[in-house]
């Protein structure tokens, strides 16, 4: 079942740096099916929908862990909150 991974309190510098090396390495993303980021500079909004939530632990373990721990991130206080998502047709 889909989830969608709510996070806050990273800061546009961290977002950036993370993603930046995602791209260079050209690390795929399994079963991320959408990603929006928003919000202030200092506080941004974060919103992962997965396919299931195997799928996030496995990417968030395999990738973004060594990654957070690369840069300093892992004493920072994100905030991470995970619900189902729910399929909505419209019509």
């Amino acid at each position: 079942m889909p989830i969608a991974q709510f996070s806050s309190g990273a800061t546009l510098e961290d977002y950036t740096k993370v993603q930046d090396r995602l791209a260079a390495t050209g690390t795929p993303v399994p079963g991320r099916i959408l990603q929006v980021c928003y919000g202030d500079k200092d506080n941004l909004q974060i919103l992962n929908v997965w396919d299931s939530q195997e799928a996030c632990d496995a990417f968030f373990q395999s990738v973004m862990l060594p990654l957070f721990e690369e840069f300093g991130l892992l004493d920072r206080d994100y905030h991470i909150a995970v619900s189902e998502v729910h399929k909505v047709t419209v019509g």
